[in-house]
C-alpha cells in the first residue's frame, strides 16, 4: 500500500477519534502494510470504544494470551492422531508460562529467576535473560509485544529480540499486573491509610492504569478499591471486573476508572473469566459451589451450573469441572454460554483436580501422568460439541529426551469423555503445563517440552 493512501486513512481516522469505522480502515491498512505493531495499537484504541471487531481482534491477536487469567486458545484444536517432538528444556528453574505469539512461547521462571522465548515448532530457545537477582516479576504479552515489570521498572520488549522498546518507572511496588489491549493495570502494594485512623496498608489498595502505546508509560488514571481479598482483578480491553468487600461485583471503565455498575451477590464471588460474551464467577448458592455467567452490562445472571473446579472458557462453552454431588470431583459437564443448556455430560474413573487441563475454541484437552507407569503422561482430546473423545495417547519420555507417542489402547476414539488411566497427586513428580495453540498442543515437564501436532 503506498504510504500516501494509509497517510490519508490515518488523518480520517485522527480527525474524528470517535469514527470507529474510520478507525477499523485504517487499522486493516496497516496490516496489509505489515505494520503489525501500530495495527495493533489502532485496534486496542477502537477496542476501548466498544467497537466489536477491535475487542475480538484483541482477543484473538497472539495462538495463546496470557495464560495467568485462562489456560486457552481461540484458535482450532488437535483432531486426529497427533505427532510429537520432544526436546530438553531450554531454561532453567521452575517455568511458568506466559503466553505464545505466532513464533514464540514466552516464558518466566524463578529459582532461578529469568525469563525468554523459545521456537514453539522447533522448541529451541530464541532468546533469554537472567534475572537471579529478581525476586519478584512479573511477564505479560501485550499484541506482539511483552511487557516485563519488574520492582518499579515497567519495560516494554520485542517478544522476539528480546529488545527493549520503551521504558517507564511506577509510582509505586507492585503487587500485580494485568494487561488489556494497550493499557496496564497495576496494583500497588502499598494501600492508603483506613479512614477509621489505622495504621497505613489497612486501607483501599491503590490501582493505576499505564499507557502501553505511543506514549509509553504515561499514567492514564489512579485510583482506589475495597477488593475481597480473595478475589482477582480482570482488565478488558473496555473494561475492569473486580469483586468488592461486601460481596459485591463491580464493572468499571477502563480508560476512566468510572464505575459503570455494581452487583450485589449476597455471597463471594471469585471471577474466574471476563470476555466480550460476559463474566464467568464462582460462589456458593446454599451448600453448592456453582459457576454463574453474568451479562458484562447488567450483571444479570444468566444460567448456573454445579461446578467444584474453576472452569474452562470457550467462547461458545463453559467447561464445569467436578459437578456430581455424590461423586464429587468425577464429573465433566459442557455448557451452552448462550442458552445455558448442558449439551453433554461425561464421569471420569477418578477425581481430576489434580489434572492439567487447557481449551481449544472446539477442544478441550486433559494431561496427567499415569500412576502405574513412572514418567508416562496420557493426553486426550475430548470435543466441545459432542462430549467425544477425539484423540487419546500416551507420552513417554526418557532420560535423554527421546520421546515416544503410543495411541493409548484402553481409549478408543469416539467414545465417551476425557480417558485418564490415573492422576498423580505425589508433589514430587513432575509438574505439567499445558500451552494450546493452533492445532498444537505443547506439553512441558520437569526437564523437558513436547509439542503434539
Amino acid at each position: 500500500m503506498a504510504d500516501e493512501e494509509l497517510r490519508r486513512l490515518e488523518l480520517g481516522a485522527r480527525a474524528q477519534p470517535s469514527d470507529t469505522t474510520a478507525g477499523w480502515s485504517y487499522a486493516r491498512a496497516l496490516g496489509r502494510a505489515g505494520d503489525r505493531r501500530r495495527q495493533f495499537r489502532e485496534v486496542a484504541r477502537l477496542a476501548r470504544l466498544g467497537h466489536p471487531e477491535s475487542l475480538r481482534a484483541v482477543d484473538r491477536w497472539v495462538p495463546c494470551g496470557n495464560l495467568e487469567e485462562q489456560v486457552r486458545t481461540w484458535r482450532t484444536g488437535i483432531v486426529g492422531d497427533p505427532r510429537v517432538r520432544v526436546a530438553r528444556l531450554p531454561w532453567s528453574g521452575f517455568a511458568r508460562p506466559v503466553g505464545a505469539t505466532k513464533g514464540a512461547l514466552v516464558v518466566s521462571t524463578h529459582h532461578p529467576g529469568g525469563f525468554g522465548a523459545v521456537d514453539a515448532s522447533s522448541l529451541e530457545r530464541i532468546w533469554w535473560i537472567d534475572r537471579p537477582e529478581q525476586p519478584r516479576r512479573d511477564v505479560r504479552l501485550c499484541g506482539d509485544d511483552l511487557v516485563v515489570l519488574e520492582g518499579r521498572r515497567l519495560d516494554l520488549r520485542d517478544a522476539g529480540t528480546g529488545a527493549v522498546l520503551a521504558s517507564a518507572e511506577i509510582p509505586g511496588p507492585a503487587g500485580s499486573l494485568s494487561v488489556a489491549g494497550d493499557r496496564a493495570l497495576v496494583v500497588l502494594t502499598e494501600r492508603t491509610a483506613s479512614g477509621g485512623g489505622g495504621s497505613s496498608g489497612s486501607g483501599p489498595l491503590r490501582l493505576v492504569v499505564v499507557n502501553l502505546g505511543d506514549d509509553f508509560g504515561r499514567i492514564v488514571w489512579r485510583g482506589k478499591t475495597q477488593p475481597c481479598e480473595q478475589s482477582r482483578i480482570f482488565a478488558r480491553p473496555d473494561r475492569i471486573v473486580l469483586g468488592l468487600r461486601g460481596a459485591e461485583l463491580a464493572v468499571a471503565d477502563l480508560e476512566t476508572g468510572r464505575t459503570l455498575k455494581k452487583h450485589h451477590a449476597g455471597s463471594f464471588e471469585d471471577v474466574e473469566a471476563v470476555d466480550a460474551a460476559g463474566v464467568i464467577v464462582r460462589r456458593f448458592e446454599g451448600e453448592d459451589m456453582r459457576v454463574v455467567e453474568l451479562s458484562l452490562e447488567s450483571l444479570e445472571p444468566r444460567w448456573s451450573h454445579p461446578s467444584i473446579e474453576p472452569p474452562l472458557v470457550s467462547e461458545r462453552e463453559a467447561v464445569c469441572v467436578g459437578s456430581l454431588t455424590a461423586n464429587p470431583g468425577k464429573e465433566i459437564a459442557a455448557v451452552d454460554r448462550t442458552s445455558g443448556a448442558v449439551r453433554w455430560t461425561c464421569g471420569t474413573r477418578r477425581a481430576i483436580a489434580f489434572t492439567k487441563l487447557a481449551i481449544c475454541d472446539d477442544v478441550f484437552y486433559m494431561a496427567n501422568e499415569v500412576e502405574d507407569a513412572f514418567g508416562v503422561v496420557r493426553v486426550s482430546g475430548v470435543s466441545l460439541e459432542t462430549g467425544q473423545c477425539v484423540f487419546a495417547c500416551d507420552l513417554e519420555v526418557d532420560r535423554k529426551h527421546r520421546g515416544v507417542l503410543r495411541p493409548a489402547s484402553d481409549a478408543p476414539v469416539g467414545s465417551r469423555g476425557p480417558l485418564e488411566r490415573g492422576v498423580t497427586v505425589n508433589p514430587s513428580r513432575p509438574v505439567l503445563e499445558l500451552v494450546p495453540l493452533d492445532r498444537a498442543l505443547l506439553v512441558i515437564g520437569k526437564s523437558w517440552i513436547a509439542r503434539l501436532e
